[in-house]
């Protein structure tokens, strides 16, 4: 490990960088000018955290707010124990307090994990870098605080957090929580609760070869969903445009068809498969898992008010319906959402399943799912996988060999490409609520599935440029870049 007092001085230096980045961005004063500065989402939101108490106990929260109630409930109950009462004026002000608070606490925690896993400073650097400076932390968040966006990310850290220090309680009580942050938060989490040596089920994977036909398998099972849904357009989501230029759909497709076939081939070759597994220890973990997420969903269901909830054939119809937008689109908008770690990661993607199953196959597992799932463009949906895969970066390419001053050189590129600094409101925005054109594609640019097609050919420019600039950034690392194998596990 490096120097202590040089990684103490590295972590205060990250920590105030990350402070004075949220206090420009709430400097400059730019809210959304919707509903009180509350957003669309916000509206709602922002009168749950006011009146919870009698619309919790009245049972009037709708099914949808009750999969996401961890937020307002917090602040609710955190405002009436220090004494502040909650009003129209000053909810939007209280939930910048608490964004920034919880995001204070993802990033001391990871910084703690930092230190338990002995990361080099360049690894804690980047990986600083890659989590908070990115336009989700620095600008989404103070431009649109109303949401619980941030509340599911540092969730999403926490998790990651837990299962690189192999703290099995610690996984535990965050998807237990998760549920009311995110409908899909535990689902998605299963692979890593199943983190344990005994687990049957990750035993089971450790043995023979996978077929060879997994990725045909991936890929045709793909393209089916996509056919149901050109065929069947009445399970579209409206809020979803489907592109219709003639070339588009076709290219879009075999850009997914690609995109999924490489990657569960690049998978599927560094994983082994079963002899056979007892049935019996598999199926306690899965079955605790899913009692609690069917425990709480029956929760929900008989004290809320019933409505089209997210569930979880939505989502996944979002994801094939956004995934065929445009070609390559969900690359893109993962890119400008989060910054040059996507890039990263698509460049390094077998290096970073490589180093998962060092982690265990219930990590590679993980890194499938959200892989796959990746092909949807919102990615706020799933962005709290997001944390998972950057442990996983910082730890797959030797960036020892990368000087502390080209890590720095870094953290100025993302916070480049975060649009901090950009601004967003002009005196038209959303003025007849059009956001297929601008000025409002100026917000809704950076939301996969509402960029329009002329934003898509802006963002296909800025992500060629930020990808440029990380090549030449890591253009020291050598072309083999192998594992760095002395990291932890």
């Amino acid at each position: 490990m490096d120097n202590p007092n040089q990684v103490k001085r590295i972590h205060a230096i990250i920590l105030w960088m990350l402070l004075l980045s949220l206090a420009f961005a709430g400097l400059i004063g730019e809210k959304i000018p919707v509903n009180n500065q509350t957003g669309w989402d916000g509206k709602y939101y922002s009168y749950l955290t006011i009146h919870f108490d009698s619309l919790f106990t009245t049972k009037q929260i709708n099914s949808y707010q009750f999969q996401r109630i961890l937020t307002p409930a917090i602040i609710h109950y955190g405002c009436k124990w220090v004494g502040i009462i909650l009003t129209e004026h000053n909810v939007v002000s209280v939930y910048e307090w608490f964004n920034l608070i919880i995001l204070l606490i993802g990033a001391s925690v990871f910084l703690r994990t930092a230190m338990l896993i002995k990361l080099s400073v360049q690894q804690l650097i980047i990986g600083f870098a890659c989590l908070f400076f990115n336009y989700s932390t620095l600008k989404l968040s103070p431009y649109n605080p109303v949401l619980t966006d941030t509340t599911v990310y540092v969730f999403g850290i926490l998790l990651a957090c837990a299962y690189a220090t192999s703290s099995q309680w610690g996984l535990w009580l965050v998807s237990a929580f998760g549920i009311f942050c995110f409908p899909l938060f535990t689902l998605l989490s299963i692979p890593l609760l199943l983190n344990n040596k005994g687990n049957q089920l990750i035993k089971w994977l450790q043995q023979s070869e996978l077929p060879r036909w997994l990725p045909f398998l991936v890929s045709i099972i793909w393209l089916s969903g996509i056919f149901f849904i050109l065929v069947f357009p009445q399970y579209l989501n409206p809020r979803y445009e489907l592109r219709r230029i003639a070339w588009v759909v076709p290219v879009s497709i075999l850009a997914g068809v690609l995109y999924a076939y490489r990657a569960v081939k690049i998978w599927s070759s560094n994983l082994n498969l079963p002899q056979t597994p007892n049935v019996r220890l598999m199926v306690w973990p899965l079955l605790s898992i899913l009692c609690l997420f069917g425990l709480a969903q029956v929760y929900i269901h008989y004290n809320s008010v019933p409505e089209n909830a997210f569930t979880l054939s939505i989502f996944l119809t979002n994801v094939l319906q956004q995934s065929i937008d445009n070609p390559f689109v969900f690359i893109i908008a993962h890119t400008v959402y989060l910054g040059p770690a996507i890039f990263l990661m698509v460049l390094y993607y077998g290096k970073i399943v490589e180093k998962a199953k060092h982690w265990g196959h219930s990590a590679t597992l993980y890194l499938l799912v959200f892989t796959l799932l990746s092909l949807g463009s919102e990615t706020r949906q799933f962005m709290h996988c997001f944390p998972f895969l950057v442990l996983l970066l910082i730890q797959s390419i030797n960036f020892n060999k990368l000087s502390v001053k080209r890590a720095w050189v870094f953290v100025l590129l993302c916070l480049i490409a975060s649009k901090f600094w950009f601004t967003i409101n002009t005196p038209e925005i959303y003025a007849d609520y059009n956001y297929e054109d601008f000025p409002d594609q100026r917000y809704f640019m950076h939301q996969g599935p509402f960029m329009s097609d002329l934003s898509y050919l802006y963002n296909l420019a800025t992500v060629a440029i930020i990808g440029v600039a990380t090549c030449l950034w890591i253009k020291p690392i050598n072309a083999n870049g192998a594992l760095n194998e002395n990291q932890g596990n």
